[in-house]
């Protein structure tokens, strides 16, 4: 009888979708309802008020899923009513900061109530997604603020390196070093400076290492060591620099990368987990002046406070 119960259900739903149809296939369905329908009356069971009963429990279901979506639709709107006036605010003193020590407290303090707004949602089960999504800000502030700091230094190039803690997004999590560079005679540097994350300042005389005027770039960095090469006499040469303390160190040096000794300080210097590579994300685009900064920062940021800012 249950079988005969289930089947019923599934004629019903069929003659529903063939319903306007008058086809031969419809007329077939309803006479095998008919019959199942009198089986079970045959049975002492009244098929159509079980419809009947379960009709008014699916509309129950209905109706309470609807008053649940209605009551998360008014909790998220009071949550934002609350919470995006001070996500306003933060944004616009982060972006209208002028020191590195204000642009952190901000920046932090957007993000503080970022997380409080999304937990209180989700203890209710709240969906923050689509237009109701406001992302955390990501490490763009903390680059201003870095830019920021630097400001004072007399260098004439900036590179901002990152090592990224997530492989497909951005996060505030994300480890920065700030890389001040002072060209000397021909644009070549004659001296780098490296600012991290933390405060700590490490300077790097050049000079003292390589001779003045010599083309030097960058082959691998982290907030503890730096490689370099350079071209000299027709050679390429590396050389690795403990950059940990306040001065950097040189450590090794070589014109052969298959150097076993090298190598080996190579590698201890340079773990995986800390590798570090420009970023241009960080960067400003255009110099290092507080309206390029800002723009950066707005460039990266996901939400309506960066929609809604004042500095647009």
């Amino acid at each position: 009888m249950k079988r005969m119960i289930t089947l019923f259900f599934v004629i019903v739903m069929s003659l529903s979708l063939l319903t306007g149809c008058g086809s031969k296939e419809q007329q077939a369905m309803e006479e095998i309802g008919r019959q199942i329908e009198k089986e079970a009356k045959e049975d002492g069971v009244d098929l159509s008020k079980m419809l009947q009963e379960e009709k008014a429990a699916s509309e129950s279901r209905t109706a309470s899923k609807s008053e649940i979506r209605e009551a998360q639709k008014e909790l998220r709107s009071q949550l934002d009513a609350y919470y995006d006036p001070l996500l306003q605010e933060e944004y616009d003193a982060m972006i209208a900061a002028e020191t590195a020590q204000d642009t952190l407290a901000h920046g932090k303090r957007y993000n503080e109530l970022i997380e409080e707004r999304n937990a209180l949602g989700e203890a209710q089960d709240l969906d923050w997604t689509g237009k109701s999504s406001y992302l955390r800000l990501d490490a763009s502030y903390i680059s201003k603020a870095m830019h920021l700091s630097a400001s004072g230094n007399n260098g004439t190039e900036y590179k901002i390196y990152c090592h990224s803690t997530n492989a497909f997004s951005t996060t505030d999590s994300d480890r920065l070093m700030l890389i001040c560079a002072e060209s000397g005679e021909g644009g070549n540097w004659k001296e780098l400076t490296f600012m991290k994350q933390d405060g700590a300042v490490c300077s790097l005389d050049l000079s003292n290492f390589i001779e003045p005027g010599t083309y030097v770039s960058i082959e691998t960095a982290s907030e503890s060591a730096l490689q370099l090469w350079t071209i000299e006499n027709a050679d390429w040469i590396w050389y690795l620099f403990d950059i940990s303390g306040s001065e950097g160190i040189l450590t090794a040096k070589s014109s052969d990368l298959s150097t076993e000794a090298y190598n080996e300080k190579l590698n201890q210097a340079f773990p995986r987990e800390g590798r570090m590579s420009e970023n241009g994300i960080y960067s400003p685009v255009h110099g290092n002046t507080l309206e390029e900064l800002n723009r950066m920062v707005l460039r990266n940021t996901k939400g309506c406070a960066a929609n809604n800012c004042s500095c647009k």
